[in-house]
């Protein structure tokens, strides 16, 4: 007559609720919003530096780290990709003697890195209050680096 319940996502089997679950790792991401700019190149190094030296204790807690790597590894890439475009694109611009007005391809460059940067934040605090909880969090584009 009624459908039967579906059943509950279960916490992984390592994962206990006691001891390290891997959340520091993503959080430490969150250097981005303090330091603009320079933080931001440094954030993924931090992520990665903290998940790998830290090496949990349990496989929950590893995994996260190592998914938090993976993205801190990512996003600066990215970042210094997006640096290196803007102001090379600047550079190039300004050495052909053209007057940089309005918005143009830097500004189009730059709204992506900020683009890039907002959904950085909320990567880092899903996966750092997803670790939290137990749960498992992945971000599918990041590189595979650690595998």
């Amino acid at each position: 007559m009624f459908p039967k319940p579906r059943p509950r996502k279960q916490r992984p089997k390592a994962f206990d609720g006691d001891g390290p679950n891997g959340s520091t790792a993503w959080f430490l991401g969150l250097i981005a919003v303090l330091l603009p700019g320079l933080g931001a190149i440094l954030a993924g190094p931090v992520m990665t530096l903290y998940a790998r030296r830290e090496a949990p204790a349990n496989d929950f807690a590893r995994e996260n780290c190592r998914r938090a790597a993976n993205w801190g590894i990512t996003y600066s890439v990215l970042t210094v990709l997006f640096f290196i475009v803007h102001f090379g694109a600047w550079w190039a611009l300004a050495a052909r003697g053209v007057e940089l007005r309005g918005m143009g391809v830097l500004g189009f460059v730059a709204l992506l890195w900020l683009l890039l940067s907002a959904v950085h934040v909320g990567i880092c605090m899903v996966g750092g209050l997803r670790a939290k909880r137990g749960e498992d969090f992945e971000w599918k584009a990041s590189l595979k680096i650690f595998e």
